[in-house]
């Protein structure tokens, strides 16, 4: 239950995220971001393969273009909670 309730908040957040990256490039009209997702020693449990899925996701869909750079791990997504 725990397990899910952080999934949840972590997937609500991430898409939050992604949302308000891609609306403010909208806005400022960007045809390009440039994403640094080198560091993540601030926050090691956040789910960093997501949330570049969903900002390239929430660019293309505004007809922008997302390059990543820096150093990324090849990561999965977490499994699903097998109690659910």
């Amino acid at each position: 239950m725990a397990a899910r309730k952080y999934r949840n908040r972590m997937e609500s957040a991430t898409h939050e995220i992604a949302a308000q990256l891609a609306g403010y490039a909208k806005r400022r009209h960007f045809s390009n971001v440039c994403y640094n997702d080198a560091e993540h020693a601030f926050c090691e449990g956040f789910p960093w393969f997501r949330l570049r899925q969903l900002i390239e996701e929430e660019l293309n869909a505004h007809g922008m273009r997302c390059e990543i750079v820096g150093h990324t791990v090849t990561e999965e997504p977490l499994a699903a909670d097998e109690h659910q």
